[in-house]
């Protein structure tokens, strides 16, 4: 799992919400809406909130929203759920908003939740990618909307089944939350590992989280299958471990004595070569967390 956490994050957010304000404000049937639906927020939540408050609410006031709304739900499901359930998204500025501006916007690529599927349009009409309800619009429709409560994800991730029993603990969004102190590691098994993927594992290390963090991580992890999933690729990590062995300093050297000045620079584009496929932006390639992980660990980077 990785951060969702772009520098503009917030003026993608305020675009989202504007986008929403302005379709309401709009709206030809019922001119009254936006106005009902800030009333109808103010009734069960005080004087504090409105639509802006409930649309950009970070992922720590999500939470807070989500105890608060089980206490008014018997109301307050069946009368907001009718503004704001629906998974389209609106015009703003006579433009289309929907959830590939989302996708677009952040400029994330992969999975945040497995970090092993690509999300993206193929066209107008297909994708690879869908938006996630980190707390459901079933129990919690009011949240249908909310930026922080809408994760990319992939088919894979967004449809599991375990997702309606358990609650997923880390939304991605959470800057509170550590990521980087979460790591995959090799746990080594026998003496062969180096040409035997049945004789090391990987891990995820979350021993640099707090208990409490250590717990939600890991529900995370049985939730969305993640030690399942990576172990189908230890095959991948069976080549790190293998390019590790065969381009030592030595042979980098060797490279370079035959190739530079013609096919390389310098010696950091040899190595830049040889590492091509380990990228710090995480978002942007699938695998990229455990290839960065593990090539650290063996020292390729």
């Amino acid at each position: 799992m990785i951060a969702i956490n772009p520098l503009n994050i917030i003026e993608i957010a305020q675009t989202h919400y504007q986008a929403i304000r302005n379709y309401l404000a709009n709206d030809k049937k019922d001119k009254k809406k936006l106005d009902k639906i800030n009333q109808n927020i103010k009734t069960h939540f005080g004087e504090a909130y409105n639509l802006e408050k409930i649309i950009l609410a970070t992922p720590r006031e999500l939470k807070e929203l989500a105890i608060e709304e089980n206490k008014n739900k018997s109301v307050f499901k069946e009368n907001y759920y009718n503004y704001l359930s629906s998974n389209k998204f609106y015009t703003i500025d006579n433009q289309y908003y929907r959830g590939s501006n989302i996708i677009e916007s952040l400029g994330i690529r992969v999975c945040p939740y497995c970090n092993r599927n690509f999300i993206y349009n193929l066209n107008k009409k297909r994708a690879t990618y869908q938006l996630d309800h980190f707390y459901s619009q079933t129990h919690f429709p009011f949240l249908a909307l909310s930026f922080f409560n809408l994760i990319p994800s992939c088919v894979t991730c967004n449809g599991l089944l375990e997702k309606k029993d358990k609650e997923v603990k880390v939304n991605p969004y959470d800057e509170m939350f550590p990521f980087e102190k979460i790591r995959f590691e090799l746990k080594i098994l026998k003496p062969d590992f180096y040409y035997n993927k049945d004789s090391f594992d990987i891990v995820f290390d979350l021993s640099h989280l707090n208990p409490q963090q250590q717990a939600d991580f890991q529900t995370n992890i049985d939730i969305f299958h993640l030690e399942l999933h990576y172990k189908t690729h230890k095959s991948y990590v069976l080549q790190l471990i293998q390019r590790n062995l065969t381009y030592s300093e030595a042979y980098i050297q060797e490279l370079y004595e035959k190739f530079g000045g013609t096919v390389f620079e310098n010696k950091e584009q040899i190595t830049g070569f040889i590492n091509e496929n380990i990228d710090k932006n995480f978002y942007l390639r699938p695998l990229s967390k455990l290839t960065h992980d593990i090539a650290k660990e063996l020292g390729l980077i």
